[in-house]
């Protein structure tokens, strides 16, 4: 398991830009990025934090509120909520796609019945 990340391999795991970390890092400072040779290295800790941001945003929260929940509650306070919404996205794009199977097997069915049917292979 891997315990650093740079800046674009965080940002491609909490799904935002680049830009909008640094953003983050200049408007709250939620991250406490090591340097190594120059680039930012963000621990596992800082992935927590950068997921919650991002869910407590997209839940309609300013930038500020976030982080003072953070600030108030810690990453461990939180994360429940956030992975209990996290979870019911991904049952409900499980569903969804469950439902696109089971319809793609029925056409399936059906192209197959009516060359069945038609005689035609």
């Amino acid at each position: 398991m891997k315990y650093f990340f740079t800046q674009s391999e965080l940002a491609e795991l909490v799904g935002v830009s680049p830009n909008i970390l640094r953003y983050w890092e200049k408007s709250i400072s939620p991250f406490k990025p090591r340097r190594r040779r120059g680039r930012k290295l963000y621990t596992r800790q800082d992935l927590k934090r950068a997921l919650i941001i991002k869910k407590l945003l997209e839940k309609g929260y300013t930038l500020k509120a976030a982080s003072r929940i953070l600030r108030e509650n810690g990453t461990e306070d939180v994360i429940p909520e956030v992975y209990s919404t996290m979870i019911k996205e991904i049952k409900d794009f499980l569903k969804e796609l469950k439902e696109t199977v089971s319809e793609m097997k029925r056409e399936i069915h059906e192209s197959l019945d009516s060359r069945n049917n038609s005689g035609s292979y």
